[in-house]
């Protein structure tokens, strides 16, 4: 009869047992050689309700990931399941059912906040992704539907205000011998949701070659060129339409109105043949008010990144313009033009590049969950 009891005890103290398994794991996921090249080992355990549980630890000893599956062999799992990072910080955590992901999933980053959430059906993102900042407030959106991605809330989308740099440099030849370059720099500062403050400084620079043939009986010849720089500073309010012509990517359209004043000139480098009665120098100053229609377009995921495109018209009045021209036979000749003003096309691309930015909060946000 003792013998018998003790053979119980030991059924029951084995069927009790949470100790299954142990296994050790090197960088590569193999079974290490040695000991001291285990960075992850895993231990199975079962709990009281007949599910395995399997537990990886870090070297260290801090757990790495738990989750619940359905049979002994780990093949199956079923139910809640939390990654940790080296730290022991909080870093994934959702439920499977089947085997397949379900219901609401959270990844954290690396100080243990909420930076993503995730809705599954079946194994499947359906709903919204939402995407948040350090300080918790939504950062970018994506909405899937069937797991397929059918719109994107960018970072630019959820800006309530921000700082972005625009601008561009460019050269490029026109034709054989006209030269072009462009370069422009400035700030754009979003006070409020659809409004912004801009300020922008400008050069543009025409240069043409012109061919000379010092011998007429030789093919050799020297180029000299003509410059026609223009500086100018342009200050500007923009108005986004709380809209975007796609689903998919971040591209706003806005209205501009802007104001800008600055000057221009003509010189040459002294071996240029100018003809005469031709101009040999020019100065004049001016300022423009002008109004477009653009696209703010997004080229990164986010839209931290992007192409700005706008198309309008301008007024552009000269306030001073002095022309210096040139005799052959003498000594030059100025004249002083009265001011002027004509309407003039205008088409520009930027780049621009969010600095830093102030997103909608998470409690204000205007998302509705569709699991």
């Amino acid at each position: 009869m003792r013998f018998f009891f003790i053979i119980l005890v030991f059924i029951a103290t084995t069927t009790q047992a949470q100790v299954a398994d142990t296994l050790f794991f090197d960088m590569n996921g193999n079974t290490p050689k040695k000991r001291k090249l285990t960075v992850l080992y895993r231990v199975g355990v079962q709990d009281g309700a007949g599910c395995h549980v399997k537990q990886y630890y870090y070297q260290t000893g801090i757990l790495q990931m738990t989750g619940t599956y359905t049979n002994c062999n780990y093949h199956k799992a079923h139910g809640l399941f939390t990654w940790y990072n080296a730290a022991g910080k909080l870093q994934r955590q959702g439920n499977y059912e089947n085997n397949l992901r379900t219901g609401l999933w959270k990844s954290y980053d690396d100080d243990g906040k909420l930076a993503m959430e995730e809705y599954y059906v079946k194994g499947k993102l359906e709903g919204d992704v939402l995407i948040y900042d350090t300080e918790g407030r939504i950062a970018g959106k994506k909405t899937y539907k069937n797991n397929k991605c059918v719109f994107t809330e960018s970072f630019e989308r959820a800006l309530k205000t921000g700082l972005l740099l625009r601008g561009k440099a460019l050269g490029f030849v026109i034709i054989e011998d006209d030269w072009v370059f462009n370069f422009t720099c400035g700030a754009e500062y979003r006070f409020a949701k659809h409004h912004a403050f801009g300020a922008e400084y400008y050069f543009f620079r025409w240069r043409h070659e012109q061919e000379q043939y010092p011998d007429p009986t030789k093919s050799d010849y020297v180029e000299y060129s003509s410059y026609n720089p223009r500086n100018s500073l342009l200050v500007d309010y923009r108005f986004y339409f709380p809209f975007s012509l796609t689903r998919k990517a971040s591209i706003r359209p806005y209205m501009q109105a802007y104001y800008r004043f600055g000057n221009a000139r003509t010189y040459h480098q002294p071996q240029y043949q100018v003809d005469s009665a031709g101009t040999f120098r020019q100065w004049e100053k001016f300022y423009d008010i002008g109004f477009t229609t653009g696209l703010h377009c997004a080229v990164t995921p986010r839209g931290k990144l992007g192409l700005d495109i706008c198309l309008g018209a301008y007024q552009r009045t000269k306030t001073q313009e002095t022309i210096e021209h040139y005799n052959p036979s003498g000594t030059n000749w100025f004249t002083h033009e009265p001011n002027s003003s004509e309407w003039l096309p205008i088409f520009r691309i930027n780049l621009f590049c969010y600095l830093w930015g102030k997103h909608t909060s998470k409690k204000n946000a205007d998302v509705e969950r569709k699991p």
